[in-house]
């Protein structure tokens, strides 16, 4: 939206289940990667590795499920590219395949995009949950595990987009190639993460090239919700959070989106439980488990916790969070980038309840931080509702927690990332594409790249 503000024509390929966020932003786009939500939940080994926080079965299922739809995504993505025919490419996290294509194949410039935290290549602390290891090792285990996962499923569309197009991505992009877009991006790599997370988890220097521009959010919620486009819900929602705020003391947000932990009747539960014992109130995000007040009846027949529930919890759908966070007393969720980003802006006491990837990180940072509480030891499908409970006391009644929240939102809704994404646009266009420079990079890459092949095949 800010790019488009600012004047440059944009155009976004997404998946077909974020489509109607984009064109309800008043956006051009398409679906051309699979339905998510809808895949996800078909899945049953899927949602049963995320029920059971069993992270490498997920991954595994995660890949499987990218493998099949491989061809279909790449054929689409080519028709939408080749249509479309873009000056500049912005692309996202685990797509670093299609930049590489656009960039070594099509000599279309392209930048690294995404929203997960600056992830140092030798941590002093472990990144993602994964074992802190002795002896400079987390080095090693970020390249292998980190980098090198993701390179290996960049290989997996080599074969696809030969019998499609004729060549092999990775012929022309190496490992090397994906380690220096990490950690010494030749043109710059955004990150819609706040540096101040950035250099409380990782103090040492961040590398200049890496743009740690801010959080990437809008202000215009409520607005989009109350024209009744579905995107953050609608205005009968907003009414009925209205009319629940106004009768009671501030409740807390609770919502895990697409996370799930063990069952969504255990989760109605330990949500219910863990609200009960804090003695609080809550506006509960029903997200894709549909967590709600009938689902609870149906799991319990404790009469006091159902008519606790009743009087003080609120279900709901999709709401306006930009709106909705500023007027709560805390907010737990599970971590994702995207909402502890508009938690943060809020300047609220956030809880998190990790259940895999950067929701590790972003745990362990409110509680270096100081602007909540991070289960950064406990997933969500270990957490008990007194352990929940207790946590939403502490930062309910913190003025330390508090003060350091409003700093944080101070502090994130200063830093303007979408300007800053503009501005860097702006700047590789006129200092790097104009210039030649970045043709001039290209061309002497793929040279080296040639030349080396060439003189690992030589024999005497």
């Amino acid at each position: 939206m800010a790019l488009k503000k600012a004047g440059y024509k944009v155009h976004i390929v997404t998946n077909v289940n974020h489509l109607p966020m984009i064109t309800e932003s008043g956006l051009e786009g398409e679906g051309v990667f699979f339905d998510s939500e809808k895949e996800l939940q078909e899945d049953k080994a899927l949602m049963d590795s995320m029920n059971q926080g069993d992270f490498a079965t997920f991954l595994k299922g995660w890949n499987n499920l990218m493998e099949r739809h491989m061809e279909e995504h790449l054929t689409k993505w080519f028709a939408a590219i080749e249509r479309i025919k873009p000056d500049l490419i912005l692309s996202g996290m685990s797509l670093q395949v299609l930049g590489a294509i656009a960039e070594r194949i099509m000599r279309i410039p392209a930048i690294d995009t995404t929203v997960t935290v600056y992830c140092p290549e030798n941590p002093a602390k472990m990144v993602m949950g994964l074992p802190n290891l002795p002896c400079g090792l987390n080095k090693f285990l970020i390249k292998t595990m980190i980098v090198g996962g993701l390179y290996s499923g960049m290989q997996k569309y080599d074969p696809v987009c030969k019998k499609l197009k004729g060549y092999q991505p990775c012929d022309l992009y190496t490992f090397e190639d994906l380690q220096i877009s990490f950690y010494r991006p030749t043109f710059g790599a955004l990150q819609g993460s706040s540096p101040i997370v950035a250099r409380t988890l990782h103090p040492g220097p961040i590398p200049a090239n890496v743009k740690l521009c801010g959080y990437w959010s809008t202000e215009s919620q409520i607005d989009i919700a109350q024209e009744g486009k579905e995107m953050y819900g609608d205005a009968a929602t907003v009414d009925a959070v209205k009319r629940f705020i106004a009768a009671g003391s501030k409740p807390v947000f609770m919502g895990w989106g697409s996370m799930t932990a063990k069952s969504p009747e255990y989760m109605v539960e330990l949500v219910a439980r863990a609200v009960k014992f804090a003695g609080a109130r809550a506006i509960v995000d029903k997200g894709w488990a549909n967590l709600g007040l009938e689902m609870l009846k149906k799991v319990t027949d404790d009469k006091t916790l159902i008519e606790y529930t009743e009087q003080n919890l609120l279900f709901v759908g999709k709401t306006p969070h930009e709106w909705l966070f500023p007027q709560v007393s805390c907010i737990v969720h599970h971590g994702g980038a995207g909402t502890m980003a508009t938690a943060a802006r809020s300047g609220t006491p956030q809880i998190i309840t990790p259940v895999f990837l950067d929701q590790w990180d972003h745990a362990r940072f409110l509680n270096e931080y100081g602007a909540g509480f991070g289960f950064e030891k406990t997933q969500l499908t270990k957490l008990g509702a007194k352990e929940l409970g207790e946590a939403i006391q502490k930062v309910e009644t913190s003025e330390q927690i508090k003060a350091k929240a409003a700093e944080w939102g101070e502090a994130a809704r200063a830093e303007n990332g979408c300007q800053k994404v503009v501005e860097h646009v702006e700047w590789f266009w006129s200092e790097c594409v104009e210039t030649g420079k970045w043709e001039q990079h290209i061309t002497s890459r793929l040279d080296e790249i040639k030349q080396s092949r060439s003189a690992s095949r030589c024999c005497c």
